[in-house]
């Protein structure tokens, strides 16, 4: 082989290590602090693929306690402003589609705590109604997710709803479960949750994935454990959540164990957790398949407390993927968008905030 031949060989060999090293790599991120409105802390709960973001945060004013007085908040293009018709006493957000629609609860009077499953659209109110069973004589309803035809699902009164054009519907549970919760939506029109069986005498929460006919098909759970929740959706049909077994016997010391877990093509698998934390928990997914959430553990009155990412096989610790002295404490991730951009909640500088994660190329 001639000296030019041995040349090309090397830098293609090179450049394929080059590649390999690349696509195994952590990927890092820069971390913004989403502020508040006023008052001292924050709380995310959702994200679009636009990078608009909502959650919960404090104003200066305070109630009749000690509380800061809250309200919903939507964050884009790096400023906070508060959803003025949202007192956080009468309503909360749980998700927002790509039109910019929230899905969540609305209370005309808190003090009656009549929580109503809501689409909001700005400052604008739908209220979608409920079952009519009650619960300690209030009718309560939630809308916990949103697709991009405006479509919400959630749970009335321990029944599964799906709302569409204005008509609600109960999502039946499979064959053998009594209450059920829906808990995520894709832009297919399938959904996400979980539902409680009897299992030997005692009662079990396993998720359910329902079509988007309605059909339900129980998603069981994992070797050793006991009980499952699905939590998120993708519009390829993934869906993540976690897996739950509880130790120990009455007089001895309780515990409960979580594992994050994904299912594909109907097969159910545990994505494990970081080294120094056991229990982890997944609350989101994208359509690369990125999945964040979090891990827990708890020994006294001693808690660890970690946000997590599961790309291509590997777990990350988010916060060992920060810039060095970032002040920040991520305690958990709720959101993944498809460009990436992770969205949570933790403690930055001893005030408890909602934060943005986006890639660093």
């Amino acid at each position: 082989m001639n000296t030019a031949s041995t040349f090309l060989v090397s830098a293609a060999a090179a450049l394929l290590f080059t590649r390999c090293v690349t696509a195994q790599s952590p990927p890092r991120y820069a971390v913004t602090d989403l502020g508040s409105l006023g008052g001292a802390e924050s709380a995310a709960t959702a994200l679009n693929n636009r990078g608009q973001i909502v959650g919960g945060a404090d104003t200066a004013a305070r109630g009749k306690g000690p509380e800061y007085v809250t309200y919903v908040f939507l964050w884009e293009k790096g400023k906070m402003r508060r959803l003025s018709a949202l007192n956080g006493s009468h309503a909360y957000a749980t998700a927002i589609n790509d039109a910019g629609q929230m899905a969540g609860a609305y209370s005309p009077d808190p003090l009656k705590a009549s929580f109503q499953a809501a689409r909001f659209s700005g400052t604008q109110i739908k209220l979608l109604g409920g079952f009519p069973a009650t619960v300690r004589g209030f009718s309560l309803s939630q809308a916990e997710a949103i697709n991009a035809k405006g479509q919400l699902v959630g749970v009335s009164n321990s029944q599964a709803f799906f709302w569409s054009q204005g008509h609600l519907r109960k999502l039946a549970p499979p064959t053998g479960f009594r209450g059920s919760e829906a808990r995520a939506l894709n832009n297919r029109g399938e959904t996400a949750g979980k539902g409680e069986r009897l299992i030997s005498g005692t009662t079990r929460s396993h998720a359910i994935f329902w079509g988007a006919g309605g059909a339900a098909r129980d998603l069981g759970v994992l070797p050793g454990y006991t009980d499952s929740v699905a939590r998120a959706l993708s519009d390829t049909g993934s869906v993540v959540g976690w897996v739950s077994r509880v130790g120990g016997t009455l007089g001895r010391k309780i515990s409960f164990h979580y594992q994050a877990f994904l299912v594909q093509n109907g097969k159910m698998r545990g994505l494990g957790s970081i080294p120094r934390i056991h229990d982890s928990k997944a609350g989101a997914i994208n359509s690369r398949g990125q999945i964040v959430g979090n891990a827990y553990s708890q020994s006294g009155r001693m808690t660890d407390e970690a946000a997590l990412l599961w790309q291509n096989g590997h777990v990350y610790e988010l916060a060992a993927l920060l810039p060095a002295h970032s002040g920040w404490q991520l305690q958990n991730a709720v959101g993944i968008n498809n460009s990436g951009w992770i969205i949570g909640n933790g403690i930055h500088n001893g005030i408890r905030r909602a934060f943005l994660l986006r890639p660093v190329k």
